[in-house]
């Protein structure tokens, strides 16, 4: 795929989002670029780059990345309810081989007294 391709289904990804209201999650994008998670990882992380042609994706997915927790962010700062945006956040910010964790505190715990 050509890289001006690639710009453009990494624009139009973030179009539809916008207009359906969604979040542009990773996996969005990688099914939008026609990717496997494996290609994504390693254009996005550099690793064993072949050509410029290469360069130039893992440019614009890096960007892409950007934007999407931008997004992600300022949702955050904006909604009155972001507790599953807060534990999206935490997850993506994970280390990528951690498993995805949460922890739950409940409070009032005498109400489960006999």
């Amino acid at each position: 795929m050509k890289i001006t391709d690639f710009r453009r289904r990494i624009r139009e990804y973030f179009k539809d989002a916008e207009t359906n209201g969604t979040y542009p999650d990773k996996s969005g994008l990688i099914i939008a670029l026609k990717l496997t998670p494996e290609e994504y990882d390693r254009l996005l992380e550099a690793d064993d780059l072949k050509n410029q042609s290469d360069w130039l994706r893992h440019t614009a997915l890096q960007q892409a990345e950007l934007r999407r927790k931008s997004l992600l962010e300022r949702a955050l700062f904006t909604s009155t309810n972001a507790t599953g945006r807060n534990l999206l956040l935490r997850q993506e910010n994970a280390a990528p081989d951690a498993p995805p964790s949460f922890t739950i505190h409940i409070d009032g715990s005498s109400d489960f007294a006999d």
